[in-house]
Parts: C-alpha cells; structure tokens; sequence
C-alpha cells in the first residue's frame, strides 16, 4: 500500500508541473515571483568602533553579512565592533523561491588613541591621559571644572571630584603607568579641597613591600596642600585614597596636583618617638607624642598633626611635629589652645618652642589671654634666623604677669597677607632661674649710682650723638634718699643716657635678667619714654635688642610708680649688656617730656632691685604741676584738661583745620558708603550707616558678635591702607584722631587702633598700638589723638587699623561708631 501511495505524489506532482509549464496569462506572459531588493543603514559610535545595522531588505527572509574584516552574520540586524579602518560592508538578501540581492556599503573607523595610563604627577589637564579610577564601597568619581579657584589651588582648570556616599572605607584607586619610586622622594603633594575639616587617607598598595598608609587633617578651609610623607625604600603600582576612611562623611570632595616631591631634610634617619606630653596650664609641654588637633583652634592657619618634614636635622629629631598652613588673606592667622588653669610665670620664665620655616626672618608672636577679659594680655615676639632649619625660639614672659593669663595664642607673620605653611614642636615653659621672684640687693645690681645719690650723673653716658635734651641729677623730686636722674625733652629734643656693656663675664647667654626703676612724669602730645636692654657681643655688636614694657613706650604719670621687667638676654654677651633710657619728643608745637627715674636696678635672674617707701615728687621742672591728661599743659591754662592736646591749641585736641597734610579718605564716611576703606569683617561686620554721626550724616559702625557670628572669635577690621605714599616721609610726625562711641556686651571685648610704616615691599618698619594698649568705647562721643612718628621706612605709606576684637567667648560683643577719622602729616 505505501509504494502505490508514493507512486500516487509522483504522478500528480509530474501532472501539477506540466499544468504550471502549460498555463500562460491572458497577454501571453509568465507569472512573476517577488523581487527581492537588499540594503541596510548603520550607526557608528566613532569612540567605541561600534556599528549598528538596520537591515531594509524587502521580500528577503534569509541574509549572508559580509563584514570585510574575515567576519560574517546571517543575524537579520546585526551589531558589529570595528577596529581603526575601512571596510567594505556587503549583505546578500535572499527568499524561498530562490531570488536574491546584493547590497554594499564602505565603513570608515577611527578610533581615538587609548589613554595613557596614569602617572604622576596627576593634574587631570591632559587629553592624552586616561584618568578613570576603580572606585569601590559607592564612591563616585569624576574629572569636572575647578569649582572654587583659591587658597592652594588658584588656577582654573580640571580637577577629580569625590562623591563619599557615607559608606565606611569607601574610596578609589589608580593603577599607575609608572611606579612610584620611594627610594629618594618619599613625600607625595597633594592639592585637596573640602568646606569642613576631614581626615584624609593615602595608601600605595601593589608593590615591593607591604602596603603603606599615612592620614592627613584637612582644615576645611577650601583648597589645601596636604603633604604626605612616607619611610620606605619600596615601590608601589597602585594608589588608593580614601576621605575619611573609616568613618562615614557624606558629600563631594575634590582633588588636584597630586606629585610626588624631595622630602624636606631627606636622608635615611630613625626618628625619636615622644615619651611624654601636657597641655595642661601647671605644666605646658606640647611635644606632639599624641594627636592635639581637637584642642587646638584654627583661625585662617590649619593646623594638622604630621611626620616631622626635616627628621634627619639634628636639633629635632621627634618622630611627630604639627604643621600650620597659613592663610594669605588672613592677615591675623592664628592658632589657639585654651587651659585649665591660669599660668605661672613665678617659677617659669615664659616659652621654648622649636619652629621650622622655610624663611629667615619670620616674625612668630606668642600672646597669652584672660579667657574671659581679652584685654588682659601680654605679647612675647621672636624672629627666625635660619631658612629651611629648625631652631629654637625663646619667649621671655615677665614674672609680673603670674596667675592672669589662661588662653595662648600663636602668630605666624601677623599683620600680613603671607601664605605659607610652617611646623612647631617642643613648645614647653621653662623655669626661672635664680630664684622666683622678690627683691635683690644693692650688691646685685650691674648699674652704677642707679640712685644717683653720688648728687650728680657719674656712671652715666649722656654725651650720646643727637641729644639735644637735658638730663641731670636734682634733689628737688627723688623716691629714696635725696637725688634722682631728671630727664627733660621739648619739641624735637632727644635725650638719651645709658650705662654701656655692664656685666662683662658676669652676665650669661640665654639667661633671666631684670631691669627695675621708679618712675614719674609728664609727657605732652608726641613725647614719649622708652626703656631699653641690649645685648653685646665683642665680635657680632648687639645680639638681641629687649624694648621693656613689651615693645611699648613707658607712661608717665604724675606719682612715683616702680617698673620692674625680666626679659632674657641674647645668644652672645660677651660684651656684657647696655641699659639705654630715652626722652623724646617729635617737631609737635607744645610736645614736652619731662621724667623723673630713681633706684635703677639690672640684675641677673628674676629678682627686682630694692624698693623704698616715700619720696617726693618736688616742684619746678621736676614735678608738682596738675596735668590731668599728662598733654604737657597744665590744667590752669589747659582748656580741655581731661583730653590730651598740643599747647598751640591750649590742650585741646586737633581734630581739623589746615595743619598738615590730610591723608585720610573719607574720613567722615560722607560719601554714604565704604570709599576709601580696607575691609576685613573676620566673622564681624562693617557698615556705613546714618543712624547716628558726630557731624555730618553718617558714621562707620564696626560689630563684634561672637553670638551673631559662627561662635568663633570676632575681629572686624577697618584699615586706610598705604595712604600717603611719596609724601609721608621717615622719622616724621603724623597726627591721627578720631571720634568714637559705642557699648561693650559680655565679656573679653576691645577696641585697636594701631598705626603701621609701610615697605613697598611686604612688612612694616614700625608698629604702633596707638594708647597703648586697647580701648574701650563709652555711650558718648569722645575725641582720641595720638601723635606717632614714622619708621625708618615708609615706602609704602603708612596705615591706620582700627579693629573691634572678641575672643571666642560666649556673650561677647563690641558695637564702635566711628566717625571724622583724621591721618594728618605734619611736614
């Protein structure tokens, strides 16, 4: 049955076929099949090499691709990866009746040049450089434009940007195209920038020892410059860097700059680990042993905790230091620790510290601080002389000022606009010598007839170039006994005495020495008294010049006041130790200096010179005359006895008229805004206002508000910068007043005025704290002048700050309204 079957389809098919070959059309025609017509479209991604093709072949259901590279696809759209060059693209579409096309296009494929692989330095500026990382724990990644040009990072250019998603030891890596040789350079630079501080985590990995880690502190003040150091000889192919690696901050970070660079000191030296350290008042010793950042306050100068930069130098071979970098738009950069207790200066002398800068000639200020009154206070200043070194600074703080000071505050070039970074160490009281305080005998002192009770001026060198005062010894004014030294000084007069290179083989370097005198007086507008102590070398000349009271003139007053000073003599005495006294007035119409000194007293050690009850404050030139204001008018023909004035305008303040030239702009703020001025607000305010003015329509009003502000301290500053400039000149007489009224809240509020000489060059040849000291504003208006005399350089004119200061303590506010401020140069 099934072969009849079989036989059965053949003969119908034969029969189908012959019907088919058979039939013809109406007009005579063949049937005809379906055409089949090839083609295709394609997208190329000209990065990737990637085509996509589109097949537009109609009446075709079988396709044959022909790629022209030795690759083929019967895919009806397929997706091919092209490497650079140019291929014929063929397709040949097909059906089943057996009909086909064929269609063909030319393909052209440049791909860009693979990156080169990363290596240091990293800037993430090269097109030629590929900078992806392998981030890992959620960390984003991404190269974008500098968001915020500043600090240690001002150039506008790429820059990598973290995204921390607060993930514990989240973070990203490079796999370096070279690796980094730490044989010789084992410090890597880097650039880093965040608004609040964070820690920052290096780790070189995939290397020829174990994996190294070093954690810097970044101050959150924008771009930074965080160095890390590294002690190994090894080399490392990877490196990976975390933003607080352990713990979990959120947000975006950003980086530049990374390098690596000379490691400052080099060599190959085991550094010396700490044994101890306080930070506490009884026994300050920050040796940096342990971690001090949380309680060390920054203000525009980061402090972080760091490997000694310069380990192999043999003056400080710690294994710890702190590093401060220093902000250059801040010109009252500081760093600050708070202590438990009020310090004692009777058994210590003041402080050591150990400094590296890479410049000589750094000024570095130690000021100490009541926590609650800021106007309690005192200021030690040294310089450095070595470049790239580290030295020991010594910071002389008087016996006087025991038991008042429990805040301490470092400067690094105060009063300038310097950016850089510095390093401290071993900053520690030392004690006294010789005993904690009291009084010496006769049989200590160095000076000769320091009573001058010799009835003349024996032992005293007052044949000195440029007097032209007159000092003598007088029994009409004296503390003990019958004489003392009078000194007498009146418009443009000098008088200088001294006793010169006393103490030879006596006195010894580095050590506690204190000067002692009673002392009363007069002085007019622009006179002053001054106190100074220098130390004298047989080959070097003067190896350390002490100006007592702190750098200040001596006020004088009309009864008899004891002034007892310890200081630290120079490096070098072999020639002994000069006390120098001065009288001096500036070319000021009225200016008089008359001075009254008894019992004066040089010492070694801490101990004053031996006092004396009584005396007597005499007549005539010497004394007697009521001078409330202590102007140099008496009261009888003084017609502003409690304001301080020259006696061409009877004692009164000049606050304007024609006399000199004026060199302030906008003095009287009549312009109804700030032209003219130099604004800091450091975390204070500044406004031109007219609510209230002494004159006029408005006022300048500076705010203190550490309440108002981020709970920091508050200082506002207002300056008439480098005014005067080719017209002031050195050595000669400026007349500055202003009016002033305001209210202090709380407590540690003051008011500055200082007055500064200025370089053309950075820095200043002479500062001035005009009173003094600091002042305090009252409700009423109240009229303040003060007669200055120029440094020996004023290149760069000279500059009139005023400030209202709050430390960071809790309710603290100063409001100063400032109004007809006057800078008048008296030719």
């Amino acid at each position: 049955m099934k072969k009849l079957l079989k036989q059965t389809n053949r003969v119908v098919a034969l029969i189908l076929g012959i019907f088919l070959l058979g039939c013809s059309s109406d007009d005579g025609g063949g049937v005809e099949l379906p055409k089949v017509v090839a083609g295709f479209t394609f997208t190329l991604n000209a990065d990737t090499g990637t085509a996509t093709f589109k097949n537009t072949s109609n009446n075709a259901n079988s396709y044959a691709w022909d790629f022209g590279d030795g690759n083929s696809s019967t895919e009806t759209n397929p997706i091919k990866n092209f490497s650079t060059g140019t291929y014929t693209v063929s397709l040949k579409a097909s059906n089943d009746a057996g009909s086909s096309d064929t269609f063909e296009d030319e393909i052209t494929v440049e791909l860009p040049e693979e990156g080169a692989m990363v290596s240091l330095p990293v800037t993430f500026d090269s097109s030629e450089v590929n900078y992806e990382v392998t981030a890992f724990e959620g960390v984003a990644f991404n190269v974008v434009d500098n968001p915020a040009p500043g600090g240690s990072n001002t150039v506008a250019s790429k820059v990598g940007a973290i995204t921390n998603i607060g993930a514990v030891f989240e973070g990203f890596y490079f796999d370096l195209g070279n690796d980094i040789d730490l044989t010789e350079n084992k410090t890597i630079k880097m650039n880093f920038w965040a608004d609040s501080a964070v820690d920052v985590l290096m780790k070189l990995e995939e290397g020829t020892s174990g994996a190294l880690e070093v954690t810097r502190s970044h101050g959150g003040t924008g771009w930074e410059e965080l160095l890390f150091d590294f002690s190994s000889d090894a080399s490392y192919s990877r490196l990976t860097l975390f933003v607080d690696g352990p713990g979990t901050t959120t947000g975006t970070f950003y980086i530049d700059d990374i390098e690596q660079i000379e490691t400052v000191g080099g060599g190959d030296v085991t550094c010396v680990a700490e044994t101890m350290q306080s930070l506490n008042a009884a026994d300050f010793n920050l040796t940096f042993m342990s971690d001090p950042t949380s309680s060390i306050e920054s203000y525009d100068a980061n402090f972080s905790w760091v490997n000694n930069p310069d380990v192999d130098d043999v003056l400080n071979n710690s294994c710890k230091v702190g590093q401060i970098n220093r902000v250059g738009s801040a010109e009252f950069a500081n760093n600050q620790i708070v202590l438990d207790a009020k310090l004692d200066f009777s058994a210590n002398a003041g402080f050591k510290m150990k400094v590296w800068s890479p410049n000589a000639g750094t000024s570095v200020l130690v000021k100490l601080e009541d926590q609650v009154e800021a106007g309690i206070f005192t200021e030690s200043f040294a310089t450095t002389t070595q470049a790239g070194a580290w030295e020991e600074l010594t910071f002389p703080i008087a016996a006087g000022e025991n038991g008042k000071h429990d805040r301490i505050i470092l400067f690094f070039e105060l009063n300038t606009n310097t950016t850089e970074t510095y390093y401290i160490d071993d900053f520690a009281l030392y004690a006294r010598e010789g005993g904690t305080g009291g009084n010496g005998t006769d049989e200590d002192n160095l000076i000769t007839n320091g009573g001058f009770e010799t009835g003349d001026t024996t032992g005293w060198e007052t044949d000195i170039a440029g007097n032209n005062g007159s000092f003598t010894a007088t029994d009409t004014a004296f503390k003990c006994d019958t004489y003392s030294g009078s000194f007498s000084a009146d418009s443009a007069q000098l008088m200088v005495v001294r006793q010169a290179n006393i103490g030879v083989g006596v006195v010894t370097p580095n050590s506690d020495i204190t000067i002692s005198f009673d002392l009363r007086g007069a002085a007019g507008v622009g006179g002053v008294f001054i106190a100074q102590l220098f130390s004298e070398s047989t080959t070097d000349g003067v190896t350390k010049t002490d100006i007592l009271n702190d750098g200040n003139p001596i006020s004088l007053t009309d009864a008899w006041t004891r002034y007892s000073f310890t200081t630290t003599t120079g490096p070098d005495v072999s020639n002994g130790v000069t006390l120098l006294l001065k009288s001096e007035c500036g070319a000021v119409d009225g200016c008089s200096v008359q001075a009254n000194i008894d019992n004066v007293f040089v010492g070694l050690g801490t101990e004053s010179g031996p006092a004396c009850d009584g005396g007597s404050t005499g007549g005539g030139t010497g004394g007697g005359t009521n001078d409330a204001d202590s102007d140099g008018v008496a009261d009888e023909n003084d017609d502003c006895p409690n304001q301080a004035g020259p006696a061409s305008n009877n004692g009164c303040p000049v606050t304007g008229g024609t006399d000199g030239i004026e060199l302030a702009i906008n003095g009287d703020f009549e312009t109804g805004d700030d032209t003219g001025w130099t604004i800091f607000e450091n975390n204070g305010v500044f406004n031109v206002t007219n609510v209230d003015n002494n004159g006029g329509s408005f006022s300048g009003t500076l705010v203190s508000d550490v309440d108002g502000g981020t709970g920091g301290a508050s200082f506002p500053v207002l300056k008439q910068a480098n005014v005067g400039i080719g017209v002031v000149m050195p050595n000669s007489t400026v007349v500055v007043s202003f009016d002033m009224r305001g209210s202090l809240s709380g407590a540690g509020g003051v008011f500055f005025a200082e007055f500064f000489s200025e370089l053309a060059t950075e820095g200043v040849s002479k500062t001035e704290i005009l009173s003094g000291g600091p002042l305090f504003p009252t409700e009423n208006w109240t009229t303040y002048t003060y007669t200055v005399t120029t440094g020996p350089d004023v290149s760069g004119g000279v500059t009139l700050q005023l400030k209202t200061d709050c430390g960071p303590v809790a309710g603290c506010g100063v409001e100063a309204f400032l109004d007809n401020v006057s800078i008048r140069y008296i030719e």
